[in-house]
């Protein structure tokens, strides 16, 4: 077996999290954490868990699954040194952590393209996070 050393692709946080509108702000959040309704959100935007998903017309979140995640490929591929991601287009993450399972889907379309679907809810991956610097 051939030992292959690969590069991480390192994130920035941006520095207001944000949850679903749909809860209160409780005492131990954060007081740069905002609803989701309070910060723009662009569509196709890079980010991990939240509310906010923006799937490919046609396709719809994974039943029993959080959102944990989505990657803008056009911004996030030119720093994957190993040429392995694809170029264009988004990887969206889903999970169950109860369960250990998972889906990742790839569309091969443009930002503009995309539909904005809310999934509001408590539990799992219900705090957001923009990614800001890669």
């Amino acid at each position: 077996m051939e030992d292959k050393l690969y590069d991480f692709i390192n994130f920035t946080a941006h520095k207001n999290p944000y949850f679903p509108a749909s809860m209160d702000k409780e005492d131990w959040m954060g007081e740069s954490w905002l609803k989701h309704t309070e910060i723009q959100i662009p569509l196709g935007h890079s980010r991990y868990g939240g509310c906010v998903i923006d799937l490919p017309k046609g396709v719809d979140c994974p039943t029993n699954m959080k959102f944990a995640g989505q990657l803008d490929l056009e911004k996030i591929s030119p720093f994957d040194k190993t040429g392995l991601l694809p170029k264009k287009g988004q990887l969206l993450f889903f999970a169950d952590i109860k369960k250990s399972i998972g889906k990742v889907i790839h569309s091969d379309v443009e930002n503009d393209d995309l539909t904005r679907v809310i999934n509001e809810h408590e539990d799992n991956f219900f705090l957001g996070v923009l990614i800001e610097v890669i």
